[in-house]
Protein backbone atom coordinates (compact mmCIF):
# COMPACT_ATOMS: atom_id res chain seq x y z
CA UNK A 1 0.00 0.00 0.00
CA UNK A 2 2.87 2.39 0.82
CA UNK A 3 4.39 1.71 -2.59
CA UNK A 4 1.01 2.34 -4.21
CA UNK A 5 0.61 5.84 -2.71
CA UNK A 6 4.26 6.66 -3.36
CA UNK A 7 3.81 6.23 -7.12
CA UNK A 8 3.81 9.36 -9.29
CA UNK A 9 0.52 8.41 -10.94
CA UNK A 10 -1.39 8.10 -7.68
CA UNK A 11 0.06 11.32 -6.28
CA UNK A 12 -0.95 13.09 -9.50
CA UNK A 13 -4.50 11.74 -9.14
CA UNK A 14 -4.70 12.92 -5.54
CA UNK A 15 -3.37 16.40 -6.38
CA UNK A 16 -5.77 16.73 -9.31
CA UNK A 17 -8.68 15.69 -7.11
CA UNK A 18 -7.72 18.20 -4.46
CA UNK A 19 -7.55 21.02 -7.01
CA UNK A 20 -10.87 20.05 -8.60
CA UNK A 21 -12.58 19.70 -5.21
CA UNK A 22 -11.24 23.08 -4.12
CA UNK A 23 -12.41 24.79 -7.31
CA UNK A 24 -15.87 23.24 -7.08
CA UNK A 25 -16.19 24.40 -3.47
CA UNK A 26 -15.21 27.95 -4.42
CA UNK A 27 -17.60 28.10 -7.38
CA UNK A 28 -20.43 26.64 -5.29
CA UNK A 29 -19.81 29.25 -2.60
CA UNK A 30 -19.95 32.03 -5.18
CA UNK A 31 -23.21 30.75 -6.68
CA UNK A 32 -24.78 30.29 -3.24
CA UNK A 33 -23.77 33.81 -2.20
CA UNK A 34 -25.16 35.37 -5.38
CA UNK A 35 -28.43 33.40 -5.56
CA UNK A 36 -29.23 32.62 -1.91
CA UNK A 37 -27.10 33.70 1.05
CA UNK A 38 -23.34 33.76 1.68
CA UNK A 39 -22.03 30.61 3.36
CA UNK A 40 -18.30 31.31 3.19
CA UNK A 41 -17.76 30.35 6.82
CA UNK A 42 -19.20 26.87 6.23
CA UNK A 43 -17.32 26.04 3.03
CA UNK A 44 -14.19 24.80 4.80
CA UNK A 45 -16.18 21.98 6.38
CA UNK A 46 -17.45 20.95 2.96
CA UNK A 47 -13.91 20.25 1.77
CA UNK A 48 -14.02 16.97 3.72
CA UNK A 49 -16.46 15.74 1.07
CA UNK A 50 -15.41 17.94 -1.86
CA UNK A 51 -11.84 16.60 -2.03
CA UNK A 52 -12.86 12.90 -2.10
CA UNK A 53 -15.48 13.86 -4.68
CA UNK A 54 -12.80 15.58 -6.77
CA UNK A 55 -10.58 12.49 -6.60
CA UNK A 56 -13.44 10.19 -7.62
CA UNK A 57 -14.44 12.55 -10.44
CA UNK A 58 -10.84 12.52 -11.67
CA UNK A 59 -10.87 8.74 -11.70
CA UNK A 60 -14.27 8.65 -13.40
CA UNK A 61 -13.07 11.12 -16.04
CA UNK A 62 -10.09 8.89 -16.76
CA UNK A 63 -12.25 5.77 -16.98
CA UNK A 64 -15.06 7.29 -19.05
CA UNK A 65 -13.43 9.95 -21.22
CA UNK A 66 -9.71 9.31 -21.56
CA UNK A 67 -8.60 5.71 -22.00
CA UNK A 68 -5.64 5.72 -24.35
CA UNK A 69 -6.76 8.84 -26.22
CA UNK A 70 -5.30 12.32 -25.98
CA UNK A 71 -6.98 14.37 -23.27
CA UNK A 72 -9.02 17.19 -24.80
CA UNK A 73 -10.61 20.13 -23.01
CA UNK A 74 -13.84 19.44 -24.87
CA UNK A 75 -14.01 16.02 -23.22
CA UNK A 76 -13.87 17.78 -19.85
CA UNK A 77 -16.77 20.03 -20.85
CA UNK A 78 -18.85 17.04 -21.93
CA UNK A 79 -17.99 15.24 -18.70
CA UNK A 80 -19.15 18.22 -16.63
CA UNK A 81 -22.38 18.35 -18.63
CA UNK A 82 -22.91 14.62 -18.04
CA UNK A 83 -22.46 15.05 -14.28
CA UNK A 84 -25.18 17.72 -14.22
CA UNK A 85 -27.55 15.68 -16.42
CA UNK A 86 -27.10 12.59 -14.25
CA UNK A 87 -28.28 14.62 -11.23
CA UNK A 88 -31.60 15.40 -12.92
CA UNK A 89 -33.46 12.15 -12.05
CA UNK A 90 -32.68 12.51 -8.34
CA UNK A 91 -33.57 16.22 -8.39
CA UNK A 92 -36.88 15.49 -10.13
CA UNK A 93 -37.66 12.72 -7.65
CA UNK A 94 -36.94 15.01 -4.70
CA UNK A 95 -39.18 17.68 -6.22
CA UNK A 96 -42.01 15.16 -6.62
CA UNK A 97 -41.64 14.08 -2.99
CA UNK A 98 -42.05 17.67 -1.84
CA UNK A 99 -45.02 18.42 -4.09
CA UNK A 100 -46.87 15.17 -3.35
CA UNK A 101 -46.33 15.24 0.40
CA UNK A 102 -44.76 11.76 0.35
CA UNK A 103 -41.54 13.22 1.75
CA UNK A 104 -43.12 13.55 5.21
CA UNK A 105 -44.03 9.86 5.18
CA UNK A 106 -40.65 8.55 4.06
CA UNK A 107 -38.62 10.20 6.78
CA UNK A 108 -34.96 9.07 6.70
CA UNK A 109 -35.69 6.66 3.84
CA UNK A 110 -35.85 9.68 1.54
CA UNK A 111 -32.07 10.02 1.70
CA UNK A 112 -31.61 6.32 0.92
CA UNK A 113 -33.91 6.46 -2.10
CA UNK A 114 -32.26 9.59 -3.46
CA UNK A 115 -28.85 7.98 -3.07
CA UNK A 116 -30.01 4.86 -4.88
CA UNK A 117 -31.49 6.94 -7.72
CA UNK A 118 -28.35 9.02 -8.31
CA UNK A 119 -26.11 5.94 -8.07
CA UNK A 120 -28.31 4.01 -10.51
CA UNK A 121 -28.52 6.96 -12.91
CA UNK A 122 -24.73 7.38 -12.92
CA UNK A 123 -24.09 3.65 -13.28
CA UNK A 124 -26.48 3.36 -16.23
CA UNK A 125 -25.03 6.50 -17.80
CA UNK A 126 -21.52 5.16 -17.42
CA UNK A 127 -22.55 1.78 -18.85
CA UNK A 128 -24.26 3.44 -21.81
CA UNK A 129 -21.09 5.28 -22.81
CA UNK A 130 -18.38 2.78 -21.85
CA UNK A 131 -19.94 -0.70 -21.49
CA UNK A 132 -17.43 -1.27 -18.67
CA UNK A 133 -18.29 -2.24 -15.13
CA UNK A 134 -15.43 -0.41 -13.43
CA UNK A 135 -16.03 2.85 -15.27
CA UNK A 136 -19.76 2.71 -14.45
CA UNK A 137 -19.10 1.88 -10.78
CA UNK A 138 -16.55 4.66 -10.35
CA UNK A 139 -18.90 7.19 -11.93
CA UNK A 140 -21.71 6.05 -9.61
CA UNK A 141 -19.47 6.47 -6.57
CA UNK A 142 -18.37 9.90 -7.76
CA UNK A 143 -21.95 11.12 -8.17
CA UNK A 144 -22.95 9.85 -4.73
CA UNK A 145 -20.05 11.81 -3.26
CA UNK A 146 -21.10 14.89 -5.25
CA UNK A 147 -24.57 14.65 -3.69
CA UNK A 148 -22.98 14.45 -0.24
CA UNK A 149 -21.10 17.66 -1.05
CA UNK A 150 -24.42 19.25 -2.00
CA UNK A 151 -25.96 18.01 1.28
CA UNK A 152 -28.65 16.30 -0.76
CA UNK A 153 -30.64 17.38 -3.80
CA UNK A 154 -31.24 21.09 -4.30
CA UNK A 155 -34.92 21.94 -3.59
CA UNK A 156 -36.21 23.34 -6.87
CA UNK A 157 -39.88 23.70 -5.87
CA UNK A 158 -41.52 26.46 -3.88
CA UNK A 159 -38.68 28.95 -4.28
CA UNK A 160 -37.27 30.05 -7.63
CA UNK A 161 -33.91 30.73 -6.02
CA UNK A 162 -33.39 27.01 -5.44
CA UNK A 163 -34.14 26.26 -9.07
CA UNK A 164 -31.74 28.99 -10.18
CA UNK A 165 -29.05 27.53 -7.92
CA UNK A 166 -29.44 24.11 -9.50
CA UNK A 167 -29.31 25.61 -13.00
CA UNK A 168 -26.14 27.46 -12.00
CA UNK A 169 -24.53 24.08 -11.35
CA UNK A 170 -24.50 23.46 -15.11
CA UNK A 171 -21.84 26.08 -15.98
CA UNK A 172 -20.04 25.24 -12.74
CA UNK A 173 -19.72 21.56 -13.68
CA UNK A 174 -18.77 22.37 -17.26
CA UNK A 175 -16.07 24.80 -16.11
CA UNK A 176 -14.89 22.27 -13.53
CA UNK A 177 -14.75 19.59 -16.22
CA UNK A 178 -12.61 21.78 -18.46
CA UNK A 179 -10.35 22.56 -15.51
CA UNK A 180 -10.12 18.85 -14.71
CA UNK A 181 -9.13 18.04 -18.28
CA UNK A 182 -6.50 20.79 -18.29
CA UNK A 183 -4.94 19.65 -15.01
CA UNK A 184 -5.20 16.03 -16.15
CA UNK A 185 -3.15 16.85 -19.25
CA UNK A 186 -0.41 18.43 -17.18
CA UNK A 187 -0.23 16.19 -14.12
CA UNK A 188 -1.52 12.78 -15.15
CA UNK A 189 -1.27 12.16 -18.89
CA UNK A 190 2.52 12.46 -18.64
CA UNK A 191 2.66 9.87 -15.86
CA UNK A 192 2.07 6.15 -15.97
CA UNK A 193 -1.68 5.41 -16.00
CA UNK A 194 -3.13 4.62 -12.59
CA UNK A 195 -4.35 1.23 -13.74
CA UNK A 196 -0.77 0.15 -14.37
CA UNK A 197 0.39 0.87 -10.81
CA UNK A 198 1.01 -2.37 -8.94
CA UNK A 199 0.96 -2.89 -5.19
CA UNK A 200 2.75 -6.23 -5.42
CA UNK A 201 6.45 -6.45 -4.50
CA UNK A 202 8.87 -6.87 -7.39
CA UNK A 203 9.39 -10.45 -8.46
CA UNK A 204 12.62 -12.11 -7.50
CA UNK A 205 14.81 -13.41 -10.23
CA UNK A 206 16.90 -16.52 -9.88
CA UNK A 207 20.52 -16.29 -10.84
CA UNK A 208 21.89 -19.24 -12.72
CA UNK A 209 24.97 -20.99 -11.24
Amino acid sequence: MKRFFASNAVRAYLLTGILVGGLDTLLFGMAHALLLVPIWGRLAGGLAFAIPAGILLTWAFDECCVGNATVRLGAGAWFGLAVWVLLLPMTAFAAWLRLSGVRAVLGPFEVVLEGVIVAASAFLGGWFFTRRLRASSVLAGALVMVVLVMAGPVPVTGDARGARLFVSFLPIYVASGVFLAAVFRVLISRKAPLRTVSTAPPARTEEGG
